[in-house]
């Protein structure tokens, strides 16, 4: 009994000094934002795990779950979205973020996961650590990885860029594409 109510009482002191965020599973975050025209979204992560893909609507849609949640700033042609460095170092949240395809992209994260599909504006993405999935990008693109691989497909019927350059430092680059695409492909190694 005694062996009992000491770990009852060691429990509640160790919950008491881990701070009730942490204890949360999953945060969930939804906002919509209202874009004009000419907006840029520039997206700086430190850990995250981020899908970005182009609708046709007018508005940035973001839904993350988990912690910690981002922080939206607002100026006239500019939203930047945030997400700091997560309390548990080892894990960051998964964002989702909808946009209109022709709005311009700088995407910087530094560990995690990047996957993009149907954009047709500038993105420029670069990620330290991680794997990058491209899918139906049509606008000029610059995506790189310190460490990781690259993936972009297009299928039959989908618009090419005019310009995509794929980097990465350690790992492998991996292109699809329509049988019929004109494309001139330039490899480097710095190996």
């Amino acid at each position: 009994m005694k062996k009992k109510k000491s770990s009852v009482i060691l429990f509640l002191a160790l919950a008491a000094l881990i701070p009730a965020r942490l204890l949360a599973d999953e945060a969930t975050f939804n906002r919509s934002v209202p874009l004009t025209a000419n907006t840029i979204l520039r997206l700086d992560c430190q850990v995250a795990r981020v899908s970005l893909f182009g609708s046709q609507g007018q508005d940035l849609v973001i839904s993350s779950s988990g912690l910690p949640e981002p922080v939206i700033t607002l100026s006239e042609s500019l939203v930047t979205v945030t997400v700091p460095e997560p309390e548990i170092k080892r894990r960051g949240p998964e964002l989702r973020i909808s946009l209109p395809r022709q709005v311009s992209s700088e995407v910087t994260i530094d560990v995690g996961d990047l996957d993009i599909d149907g954009l047709a504006g500038r993105l420029e993405a670069k990620v330290g650590v991680g794997d990058v999935s491209l899918s139906g990008i049509s606008g000029q693109a610059s995506v790189q990885t310190g460490t990781g691989n690259i993936r972009s497909t297009w299928a039959v019927g989908q618009e090419l860029p005019n310009q995509c350059k794929l980097s990465t430092g350690i790992g492998d680059i991996r292109v699809g594409l329509p049988p019929d695409a004109e494309i001139r492909i330039t490899a480097e190694t710095g190996l």
